[in-house]
């Protein structure tokens, strides 16, 4: 089970990455420099941006699994496998929820952190571009984990 929710975690990863650079492009386009304090920028998109991968890793692999324990096609792991994760809601749509309001707060705490202890107003497009793309990818790479081991409860 830990080689399917690694394939699956790598997938969530790729996709919410390929989804931070459209949304980054979409928000920011080619600017340069990138405001970093404002609404609407970095440092604001940071929250929709949690938000949209908590949902995606949490709903889309979650369903996938809920869709292949019902046909057969994997098989849930005994209860004890699944002790020690984290408790979350049964139903996918709540538990969607839950993460993003973790991933919110947490996420949004964390990129402003980084960003007032790099004391820039504005940074260059590369790098905010490649801030964006490694957020997505780490924040898919916490949440889908979880989300699996919770939608294989059933």
């Amino acid at each position: 089970m830990q080689a399917y929710i690694l394939r699956e975690t790598i997938i969530s990863m790729v996709i919410n990455s390929l989804f931070s650079l459209a949304f980054f492009l979409l928000v920011f386009g080619h600017a340069v420099p990138v405001p970093v304090w404002g609404i609407g920028a970095y440092a604001f998109d940071a929250l929709p941006q949690s938000i949209a991968i908590a949902v995606m890793s949490t709903l889309v692999p979650g369903a996938i699994t809920l869709k292949r324990l019902r046909s057969g096609s994997i098989i849930a792991p005994s209860p004890m496998a699944l002790l020690s994760s984290p408790i979350f809601p049964r139903n996918i749509w709540l538990r969607a929820c839950v993460m993003a309001l973790l991933a919110a707060v947490l996420g949004g705490l964390f990129n402003s952190t980084i960003l007032l202890v790099l004391g820039q107003e504005s940074l260059p497009w590369w790098p905010a571009l490649l801030g964006k793309l490694a957020y997505g990818a780490a924040l898919a790479g916490l949440v889908t984990p979880p989300a699996l081991r919770a939608a294989l409860r059933g």
